[in-house]
């Protein structure tokens, strides 16, 4: 399945899926993010989020779902400081 993942920032994610039954057409569906309890930096969030979700659709998880998992964990990593953290979180999501 092909898709184009489109970040909102604390607005989640827009995902574009074509509709290969009307021709041209796609398939719009916004994935709201939870909200964050706390913002420390925002940096390298998307990267979170494309990681996580390309992870999931490598190991056959549905797009839908992968995506959402993506946005959840994209939501918890601006709640921390430096790469380090952040690769702590993403490591331990397995």
């Amino acid at each position: 399945m092909r898709a184009v993942f489109v970040t909102l920032g604390k607005d989640g994610i827009l995902m574009l899926i074509p509709n290969e039954s009307v021709g041209a057409a796609v398939d719009a569906r916004r994935i709201q993010a939870p909200a964050a309890d706390r913002v420390v930096d925002t940096t390298g969030c998307g990267d979170v989020f494309c990681a996580r979700t390309m992870s999931l659709l490598a190991q056959g998880v549905p797009l839908e779902r992968a995506a959402e998992a993506g946005v959840v964990l994209a939501s918890k990593a601006v709640g921390l400081a430096g790469i380090g953290e952040t690769f702590t979180l993403a490591r331990n999501e397995r």
